[in-house]
């Protein structure tokens, strides 16, 4: 959702062309203007534009805070908050007219959305670095969408962290519906309070991510409709407002070419208001501001000191700002990037450019889109997706190119939606030609950074260029292995996907996915070779041969390889499971796994929530095994390189209430159990560090079960296991865990060891964004949170906290909803 930005001063009408008109001055005019930003904030530079019918020729405006101006289109800072009447008097030498208008004016820490049932909106940030603490500067661009800056803690209140959008859904489902998103990995909160019944609700997001929110279901209402693109002439947005420091003249962030002049955006886009600035102190000895003279280079010109036109082209542009009286002369060219394009300039280098593309896919409708871009800074900008919501100022996506080459040498990237659509966002570094594409999964509100900056060796045509030469084999069903062969394939993170066949540029299709089982390179060749399963198709069946382009994400970087086509049915080696014998035991009791296709290294079992089971034999249709400490009532899982299976209910394996292990035989058994035990079990399982969960369960299963594992040894027979369980209550549910939980699979951190501030990378499937995963380590009942700064269903990236954790030895586990699921290994915290 797209927002206006304008760097300074939210100048809120957008004049493309201006038009002089000849008319004579027969009639008195009729007075009118616009306000922007709607509702501005204490501090923030307010622009009024006259858009009076009627060509008057003399302006009188009264700002309501004893401050008047004589300017066409003057721009005002409000110094307290509160109510404001407006008046503006238009004149001509026929008469004249008045307009009234109110304006509100908030807290400067406060953002006021939705006029029509308005909102007030405060952030509260913590920089988990230091510990300090800051509110949230507001800086409002339109009726139902703003952003804030957190100058106690960044130090500038031009650099917006946090944007938050309302939108009236009452017509929908009879709620307002609030969106949040973050440029910085601050921690936060949002609250949102509804002014007529000071219902209020706060949002948190966690430190050392850029995670976002929406709540569809906030606030129910019945209010009208507010028209939020009513103040912006011709559907063009308004420009981002950027504030001025309290009491100061301008913001440092505001890009000055000289003392007297600046023009804001000086990087804008096709369809943008561009407002050039005249800064200079002119004289009161009779002079006007109307002498001096702006030329465009778009064949307009304009003779306010705030003057503004809009680029209906792409290209270079040469201007000049002519001052007769104060004999001053401005001139440049200003580059005007097309419509769907985001050029940043972070450093202010010259040809320090970085141009940036957004392709959006509505995972409802199936329907893409290219991003409409806006520019609000050098190192700041916005895109909306007017073909899917109708609005250009509503901003949906937002990027930040942030210089820290003084810090570690890099450009960073920042970027976060306030949409549940699918998007593909390529940033492309002009100087090289080199791109790295960020990818966000639909129906999620994750956002994201990226602190390695750029390689240039990565570059089309350099050394490092990741390069796919082919795959083997080349077709398959799902639970098919197949290997990319290639140049330059391994890095930090490597996400092997199939590319959407609804668009030309890399984007990840979602209804088929891939899994990465392993990444290395041959000696002999001198190949990459990166090996991956065909995951089974979520929500739809392959019936006929589907061709797909294959391609990999190696740290941002995008390679994209041959075509790979997915046949129907399902591969040879996928695994099927029938059952399991003893159906009950206490911990440590052996198991015996009966199925197909389990003789596969990497395979493993895992007991309900996800408890690893050791493997003490395994052959393609039996596994022996042995209750885990930490199982618990529920079904049993496998997992081979080629596929999950679960055992379906009523088919569970009850955990008996002692906890004294059966010991285990040295050699594999033929087992002939004959139960008919009534157990009921009592289950406590810490799901938070204060949160403890009691989950009761009775069964009654008879089974007999005869199962022969291929073995070489002679079977030493193991008695039948029939404990004695003493019920404490009876329960009328039996749980059954739904599918889709985490599975970690294996981790980055050398030798599964990590210390204070380490970043590592997890690995598995059914893994989710850091606004939907928590990750912990845990031990007994210490569980300690683990910063996540970026999630995909198959990759995770965690921060450890600094000085929280002792050192000891740790299960990492992922909680995604109510599912949980933990690593087979330890982790040692030193």
């Amino acid at each position: 959702m797209k927002v206006p930005s304008f760097f300074k001063h939210p100048v809120v009408v957008a004049l493309p062309v201006l038009v002089f008109l000849l008319a004579s001055e027969s009639t008195a005019p009729s007075a009118d203007f616009a306000v922007g930003p709607p509702s501005p904030s204490v501090g923030q530079e307010v622009g009024f534009f006259d858009s009076s019918a009627g060509s008057p020729t003399a302006w009188a405006w009264n700002f309501g805070d004893s401050q008047t101006s004589d300017l066409q289109n003057p721009v005002h800072v409000y110094a307290a908050p509160g109510p404001y009447i407006v008046t503006l008097k238009a004149s001509n030498g026929s008469g004249s007219s008045q307009k009234i208008e109110d304006v509100f004016v908030s807290e400067s820490d406060s953002l006021r959305l939705l006029a029509a049932h308005p909102f007030a909106v405060t952030l509260a940030a913590r920089d988990q670095r230091t510990g300090n603490t800051g509110a949230g500067f507001a800086l409002p661009q339109t009726d139902f969408f703003g952003y804030f800056s957190i100058p106690a803690l960044t130090f500038n209140p031009g650099n917006p962290e946090v944007s938050v959008k309302i939108i009236d859904g009452t017509t929908v489902n009879g709620h307002f519906w609030v969106f949040y998103g973050g440029l910085t990995d601050f921690e936060y909160t949002v609250t949102v309070t509804e002014v007529a019944t000071g219902r209020t609700q706060s949002y948190f997001k966690e430190a050392g991510s850029t995670e976002g929110g929406y709540d569809t279901s906030a606030f129910s209402g019945d209010a009208s409709v507010t028209t939020a693109e009513t103040p912006f002439a011709n559907g063009f947005r308004q420009a981002f407002t950027v504030p001025l420091y309290p009491n100061q003249t301008r913001s440092p962030e505001s890009p000055s070419l000289e003392v007297g002049l600046r023009i804001e955006p000086n990087n804008p886009v096709v369809g943008q208001i561009v407002t050039f600035r005249y800064l200079e102190t002119i004289p009161t000895n009779g002079r006007s501001y109307q002498e001096i003279l702006t030329t465009f280079g778009n064949g307009q010109t304009s003779t306010q000191p705030n003057a503004q036109t809009v680029y209906q082209n792409s290209g270079t542009f040469n201007w000049t700002v002519t001052d007769p009286f104060l004999h001053k002369l401005y001139s440049g060219s200003l580059s005007v990037s097309p419509e769907d394009t985001l050029t940043l300039n972070s450093t202010g280098l010259p040809g320090d450019f970085y141009d940036i593309h957004l392709t959006v896919k509505d995972p409802r409708s199936g329907r893409f889109t290219t991003g409409t871009a806006f520019a609000n800074s050098q190192t700041f900008g916005s895109y909306s997706t007017p073909a899917f919501t109708f609005q250009r100022n509503n901003a949906e996506v937002f990027v930040k190119q942030v210089d820290a080459t003084s810090l570690d040498g890099h450009i960073w990237n920042f970027r976060t939606s306030m949409t549940d659509d699918q998007y593909a966002l390529d940033v492309k570094w002009r100087l090289q030609g080199l791109s790295k594409i960020f990818f966000k999964e639909p129906y999620s509100s994750r956002g994201g950074f990226d602190l390695a900056g750029f390689d240039p060796l990565r570059a089309p045509g350099q050394i490092n260029e990741p390069i796919i030469d082919h795959t083997l084999p080349t077709e398959g069903p799902y639970g098919t292995q197949f290997i990319y062969v290639g140049k330059n394939l391994l890095g930090k993170r490597i996400v092997p996907f199939f590319q959407d066949p609804g668009t030309t540029v890399p984007f990840k299709y979602e209804g088929l996915r891939l899994e990465m089982q392993y990444a290395g390179h041959d000696s002999v060749s001198g190949d990459d070779n990166v090996q991956v399963l065909v995951k089974k198709p979520k929500g739809f069946t392959v019936t006929s041969p589907l061709t797909l382009r294959v391609g990999l994400d190696i740290d941002h970087y995008v390679a994209l390889g041959p075509q790979f086509t997915v046949q129907p049915g399902v591969g040879p080696f996928v695994p099927t499971f029938t059952g399991f014998s003893p159906n009950h035991g206490v911990v440590g009791t052996p198991v015996t796994l009966t199925g197909t296709n389990f003789q596969f290294p990497g395979t493993r079992v895992n007991f309900f929530k996800h408890v690893m089971a050791p493997i003490l034999e395994q052959s393609p249709t039996s596994i022996w095994t042995q209750v885990p400490l930490g199982a618990e009532t529920g079904t049993i899982e496998v997992m081979t390189p080629f596929g999950r299976v679960v055992s379906t209910p009523p088919l569970v394996f009850t955990v008996d209430g002692s906890t004294t292990p059966t010991p285990v035989p040295t050699e594999t058994p033929t087992v002939t159990v004959t139960t008919t035990p009534t157990t009921t079990a009592t289950v406590t399982e810490t799901t938070t560090p204060t949160t403890t969960a009691t989950v009761t369960e009775t069964t009654t299963p008879t089974t007999t079960a005869t199962t022969t594992p291929t073995t070489t040894s002679t079977p030493t027979p193991i008695p039948t296991v029939t404990p004695s369980v003493t019920p404490t209550t009876t329960a009328t549910t039996t749980p059954t865990p739904p599918p889709g939980a985490p599975v970690i699979t294996s981790t980055d951190a050398p030798g599964n060891t990590v210390s204070d501030n380490v970043i590592f990378d997890f690995f598995g499937s059914n893994l989710a964004g850091c606004s939907s995963i928590t990750v912990t380590f845990e031990a007994g009942s210490n569980v300690y949170v683990i910063t996540c700064m970026f999630g995909d269903n198959q990759s995770v990236q965690v921060k450890i906290p600094a000085n929280k954790i002792p050192a000891g030895l740790y299960k990492l586990c992922a909680k995604v909803g109510a599912l949980k699921g933990c690593s087979a290994f330890n982790m040692t915290k030193q």
